[in-house]
């Protein structure tokens, strides 16, 4: 498996990215807090000063993750995930945490995850993300309503 670093800024990074939302089926579940008829054009704004890490085993793109720091200068970044699933979807995911241009930019990453996406969230804790649920903290349009968030974190430094 290779992981590319790629510019979120970049319309090819964000085709790139998109493809992957097409082949997973995912365009449901990403970018769950904006309204599903406009997600497609939002995602370049989604990625906008990100970095952006693609798996791809034998040319194929198995997963993407954007990271960007929390604040300015912070050494915290929020972090987003999409694989297609199966054993490749852990496998990239671990391959990401341990990219060294994430770990020498990054100590802790984080993430927001609507409670009701229990399978995202099992696959994430997985990986060693803890987890708090926060009443109220997802809004999923989609649906009309507000929802416990699942609030996660790693330290990527002991």
């Amino acid at each position: 498996m290779n992981i590319r670093v790629l510019r979120g800024d970049d319309a090819k990074t964000a085709a790139l990215v998109g493809r992957l939302f097409d082949v997973a089926s995912a365009w449901n579940v990403m970018l769950w807090d904006v309204p599903r008829a406009e997600r497609r054009e939002a995602l370049p704004r989604a990625l906008a000063g990100a970095d952006v890490y693609a798996a791809t085993l034998g040319g194929l793109a198995l997963a993407c993750a954007w990271v960007r720091p929390v604040l300015p200068e912070a050494r915290a970044g929020a972090a987003h995930f999409c694989a297609l699933g199966g054993p490749e979807a852990a496998a990239a995911g671990r391959a990401f945490l341990e990219h060294p241009e994430l770990t020498a930019r990054y100590d802790a990453l984080i993430g927001i995850i609507p409670a009701p996406y229990r399978h995202a969230r099992r696959f994430v804790r997985g990986l060693g993300f803890a987890e708090t649920i926060v009443p109220g903290l997802c809004s999923l349009p989609e649906q009309g309503r507000i929802v416990a968030g699942a609030f996660v974190t790693l330290a990527l430094r002991a």
